[in-house]
């Protein structure tokens, strides 16, 4: 199995991993009948829930730039290198780098991993770009 199809895998697991963790918030903060009920009157979210949605608006940004990028590694294997290797880590390691501070609260470090993440996208298209002329 090629390093880009098991971060593709991942990434995968990672964004089910934060969606399962926003969904048990709801019975945590405000109890299974209200979170199966008809939600009729509305709850203001805690700080982590607002959080962990923002997460996961970033993680499925980041997802629509990856996927088509590591598909096309995939997809033609004789553009894999070491470089797309390495973009793939990082980028894997820079998104859960991410989305561990984001819950976590903490804010300019933050910043500074989500540019790891994208360091290795931008690897990884390089890669690919290059491979192909």
């Amino acid at each position: 199995m090629s390093t880009e199809l098991l971060v593709l895998f991942y990434l995968g697991v990672m964004t089910f991993v934060l969606v399962f963790i926003q969904g048990m918030q709801v019975p945590l903060n405000f109890g299974f009948k209200w979170g199966l009920g008809n939600r009729d009157e509305p709850r203001e979210p805690t700080a982590f829930m607002g959080r962990i949605a923002r997460t996961i608006d970033n993680q499925i940004q980041a997802l629509t730039m990856a996927v088509p990028v590591l598909a096309a590694l995939i997809l033609f294997p004789e553009a894999q290198s070491s470089t797309t290797q390495t973009g793939a880590w990082l980028l894997l390691f820079g998104r859960l780098g991410f989305a561990v501070s984001y819950l976590v609260g903490i804010p300019y470090l933050r910043s500074l991993i989500w540019g790891v993440g994208l360091f290795g996208w931008m690897m990884l298209s390089y890669g690919f770009i290059v491979a192909m002329l």
